[in-house]
């Protein structure tokens, strides 16, 4: 198996669709070097879903003399040359496995080249035999392959996969989890002591200055949907149960957090969220198809004499196979 190194090695190692700044780039040689490195062979490792690598290759006004201005030329020949097709059509499909199509970006004013890349796909057996080592270090989370991201690939991923309040502050929690792991593993090296497999393996994907930076963002993301009222009624009571219980424990002492936390409050409860419509969950349709099926099971349940007991056990099954859709 060759070795990629540098940019090349970054595309060829992708699990999910990334995107790739190549400003550096100024000479067709070197674009026609990259394109034969990361795409002239198909990729190694089969993928559970397709990838798209997104090539930055012109800009606007603004950062135009970042980008040479035959950059895409260079790239979009170097893609033929490999055998890539220009599918005007092509989506993030295995179908499109070998195609590339051009973008111009008028949000973000960027020039980009869509990459659908050379790839097999795992077999379910495959997946179900990465399900079935999750207990093996090499096996990353998805909050550990958060850690591992780059801050633009992680701000996307959590634009796209935690669009609402609710799912943005449980990957809060998840991510406050893993920093306690980093911070447990930090005591036993200043104590000497050896790191076990799975803290040896967290501190080769991340960092904590990394991670702390990774909370800060999603924090800052969570306080703009507060800030908003971007938040269903049911989101709202709970930040407002969060902000009362911070308050609680803030000593006497600080003063200035407590005005802080207490103008919060009051404005939180002031504002109206009624208008506000959360996103759609991923499987919002399979989600409420399991629930209609659900619902007549858990009255039958409490109809038959299963008391509060049944009802509580049917509640929870239908929560788990919810979140679990949720999550999947």
């Amino acid at each position: 198996m060759a070795a990629f190194h540098g940019l090349a090695g970054k595309i060829r190692g992708i699990v999910e669709s990334d995107e790739f700044d190549l400003g550096s780039i100024k000479e067709p040689f070197a674009a026609a070097q990259l394109v034969s490195s990361a795409f002239g062979t198909p990729f190694d490792a089969p993928l559970a879903e397709m990838v798209r690598a997104t090539l930055v290759v012109g800009a606007g006004k603004a950062n135009r003399q970042k980008y040479d201005a035959s950059l895409q030329k260079w790239v979009v020949a170097a893609l033929k040359d490999a055998g890539y097709a220009d599918d005007k059509s092509a989506t993030c499909d295995f179908a499109a496995a070998g195609s590339f199509k051009t973008q111009h970006d008028t949000g973000r004013n960027l020039f980009f080249v869509h990459v659908f890349p050379r790839c097999s796909q795992k077999t379910a057996a495959a997946v179900d035999d990465d399900a079935a080592t999750v207990t093996d270090p090499a096996a990353l989370s998805r909050e550990h392959l958060l850690v591992a991201a780059e801050l633009p690939t992680f701000s996307r991923t959590v634009s796209k996969k935690c669009a609402s309040w609710t799912s943005k502050k449980r990957l809060l929690d998840a991510l406050r989890g893993v920093r306690a792991q980093f911070a447990a593993a930090d005591e036993k090296l200043m104590r000497r002591e050896a790191l076990d497999d799975d803290e040896q393996a967290l501190y080769e994907i991340g960092s904590t200055d990394d991670l702390d930076e990774k909370l800060k963002t999603l924090l800052a993301a969570c306080k703009a949907m507060v800030d908003a009222g971007q938040l269903t009624r049911l989101e709202k009571a709970a930040a407002l149960e969060q902000m009362r219980e911070r308050l609680d424990a803030l000593p006497a002492g600080a003063a200035k957090k407590r005005s802080n936390v207490s103008e919060n409050l009051a404005a939180l409860e002031e504002r109206d969220v009624s208008s506000w419509k959360p996103p759609k969950l991923e499987h919002d349709a399979a989600i409420r198809a399991l629930q209609t099926k659900l619902a007549p099971l858990s009255a039958l349940e409490k109809s038959a004499g299963g008391g509060e007991q049944g009802g509580h056990h049917a509640f929870k099954m239908q929560r788990r196979a919810v979140v679990f859709l949720n999550i999947s």
